[in-house]
Parts: structure tokens; C-alpha cells; sequence
């Protein structure tokens, strides 16, 4: 698992997807304990429930070993026309045991986007 992009100061940026991402990026982040301890990580969560940020955190700082030393969110979406047929299917269970059909989210704002994208070059 390496970085999806290099920033200024050789800052790492990688992708989070689902629960499936933990599989493979739990070992990676375990394993580079010692070097993660002196380098300034910042997580942003991209979705559509802001309260669950503090959960994926956890999944990323356990096998870290430490807090992340600052976090961000952007409310995502997705339009159902455009997910695969994995992604539809786990939106599907997901919304069927609340009682709802699958239908259009449509929450994410590029300004907000890039509000959290100018406060993390502020921190660079």
C-alpha cells in the first residue's frame, strides 16, 4: 500500500474505502509504527454521517499506535445510477433494514471540499 500522491514536505496522502481498505491497510500502518510516530498524519473522511469519523479513526490509530494529530470531514454522496453493482448491493442491505430505498445522496459541495484543502496546506 503506497501513497495515491506527494505533497509538499513529503506529506502522504492514501485512500480509505470501506471496511474492505482495513484488510490491507491495518498490516501496512502496524507495520511502520516507528516511523509514523515522527511524522504529522492528518485523516479526512469523505461520506454522508460526520459522527462516523471517530470510528474510522480508531480503525486507522489502533494499528498506528498513536492519534492522528488532526482530522477532517466532507460530507460525500453518490448517485445510484453511478455505483457498481457491490456498492448498490451493500447500499441496498444497508437501507432496506431502516425501511428506505436506495436513492440519490447528493451532499457533497466542492467549497467545503476545498476549504478542508486549504486548511491542510496551512498545516503543510
Amino acid at each position: 500500500m503506497g501513497s495515491n500522491c506527494r505533497l509538499r514536505r513529503s506529506m502522504d496522502v492514501s485512500m480509505f474505502l470501506r471496511y474492505d481498505t482495513a484488510k490491507t491497510l491495518k498490516p501496512y500502518l502496524a507495520a511502520r509504527q516507528e516511523e509514523l510516530a515522527k511524522i504529522t498524519i492528518g485523516v479526512v473522511g469523505v461520506g454522508l454521517a460526520k459522527q462516523a469519523l471517530p470510528a474510522f479513526l480508531k480503525i486507522i490509530e489502533e494499528p498506528m499506535g498513536r492519534k492522528a494529530d488532526a482530522s477532517w470531514f466532507v460530507m460525500g454522496g453518490y448517485r445510484v445510477a453511478e455505483l457498481d453493482a457491490e456498492d448498490r448491493k451493500l447500499l441496498e442491505e444497508f437501507w432496506s433494514r431502516k425501511g428506505r430505498p436506495v436513492t440519490d445522496m447528493l451532499y457533497y459541495r466542492e467549497d467545503a471540499a476545498r476549504k478542508v484543502g486549504q486548511e491542510i496546506l496551512e498545516r503543510l
